[in-house]
């Protein structure tokens, strides 16, 4: 599924999302079939983005797609001969896959200018290092797209993104799936993850130097206090680039659960990349973000962190982690019927803390 502006509905789509007035009412059961007559009343419900079902769309068949290839080679890969010399562990065949993957997502991207990405449900989380990896793709090429990039780029960002983490599959469960805090051994073992990737890819004709760059360096930082070089990215040619997911890297990791810990809700999450920028993650990286991926796009259902539930109505686009809300339910858990609105650009100290399924 995806969202789209009203302006782009058609009829013949079906909803993927139930729709709610203001005061919590239910307008529009998920699954219906999208008419005129339903358009109409979507406007005058003053909503103006919709989620629906999309049949050749970033959805659920294009996540399982994606997973199962990255599966099955990530995996097989293991019994290789190759793999115990650390280079050429991916086949021709195993890159036009991930490669196809990477142009499927870019053409759906392309061709959704309007399209409002929400952050909290980019994807559903299954098994973590195949998950993370296409999230960083899907949010990178995003970005690339947005900052303008060429298209060749866009599909070397989404290559390398889609790889990153490939230097995993010689790390052990037992310490990639650890539930508590690695000890400083462990850790060591982790970064070499970057080392490992690189040395996979590093002689294969199939992929670009831009995208083998990102496997090793997407852990470098501008300032230098990444891993494992210590390297500047902005001294590196494609610095520009490896910036990108880095920064993705970080904020999909820190807005996920993990075996370790709980996923940090958006706006912490924002903050603390925000607080990085410009010394360690890349502002331009930050900005196009905010200004191209919505968070809460309207009548999806929150929680403040003052405990009051209610309906994003509108974004704030100069701050789309802010929205105004439509207050359905106090913090004491009593329902309103009243108009009760509230502006976080106006309420500094409340923040969108989850998002949650409507229910009586």
């Amino acid at each position: 599924m995806k969202s789209i502006y009203l302006n782009d509905i058609v009829p013949g789509m079906h909803l993927a999302k139930s729709i709610y007035s203001l005061n919590g009412d239910l307008l529009l059961e998920k699954g219906i079939e999208i008419n005129e007559r339903i358009i109409n009343s979507i406007k005058n419900a003053g909503i103006s983005a919709v989620f629906i079902y999309t049949e050749n769309g970033y959805d659920i068949h294009t996540k399982l797609e994606t997973i199962d290839i990255m599966y099955k080679h990530f995996d097989e890969s293991i019994n290789t001969e190759s793999f115990s010399k650390r280079k050429g562990v991916l086949s021709d065949d195993a890159y036009a896959e991930i490669k196809d993957v990477i142009f499927k997502i870019f053409d759906i991207i392309k061709s959704n200018d309007k399209l409002l990405m929400n952050i909290n449900k980019i994807m559903e989380k299954d098994f973590y290092t195949y998950e993370h990896s296409l999230n960083v793709a899907v949010l990178s090429i995003l970005i690339a797209l947005r900052i303008g990039c060429e298209k060749e780029i866009v599909i070397n960002v989404g290559v390398g993104a889609l790889l990153h983490d490939i230097g995993k599959i010689l790390i052990t469960d037992e310490i990639l799936n650890k539930p508590g805090k690695l000890t400083d051994e462990e850790f060591e073992i982790i970064k070499k993850h970057s080392i490992y990737g690189y040395e996979f890819v590093k002689d294969s004709d199939c992929l670009s130097q831009l995208s083998k760059d990102i496997i090793l360096y997407h852990h470098e930082r501008l300032d230098g206090s990444g891993y494992p070089t210590g390297v500047k990215t902005n001294t590196l040619e494609n610095g520009k680039y490896i910036n990108i997911v880095s920064f993705t890297d970080v904020f999909d990791a820190m807005t996920n659960d993990r075996v370790y810990k709980k996923k940090m809700p958006l706006y912490m999450a924002l903050e603390f990349v925000s607080s990085q920028v410009p010394d360690v993650l890349d502002i331009d990286v930050l900005e196009t973000m905010i200004n191209h991926i919505t968070p809460f796009p309207p009548g999806t259902y929150v929680q403040l962190t003052t405990g009051e539930k209610g309906f994003v109505v509108s974004n704030n686009f100069e701050n789309p982690t802010r929205p105004i809300i439509k207050v359905v339910y106090d913090c004491d858990g009593i329902r309103i019927f009243d108009d009760a609105y509230i502006d976080l650009m106006k309420k500094l100290t409340t923040f969108v803390q989850d998002t949650l399924i409507f229910k009586e």
